[in-house]
């Protein structure tokens, strides 16, 4: 978590990276897909469990969005 606080512009490939992974998890689960559940709310909530994610993983941040096709 201390190296994340530190230099939060080299997790950000990652966190993009799960961010969007869980979004789309969030939008096609049966509970979360209900239309009376606004859209902000599922975002807010990827957001929450992206943070989570990556601040109880130890994850290296090997990917760059400097070459696309290794993104």
């Amino acid at each position: 978590m201390d190296m994340i606080v530190q230099n939060p512009i080299g997790y950000l490939d990652t966190f993009l990276l799960i961010f969007v992974r869980v979004l789309g998890l969030m939008l096609i689960m049966p509970i979360l897909s209900n239309r009376s559940i606004p859209y902000m709310i599922k975002v807010a909530f990827a957001l929450f469990t992206s943070i989570l994610i990556l601040s109880t993983s130890s994850v290296e941040a090997t990917v760059s969005s400097q070459n696309v096709i290794g993104y």
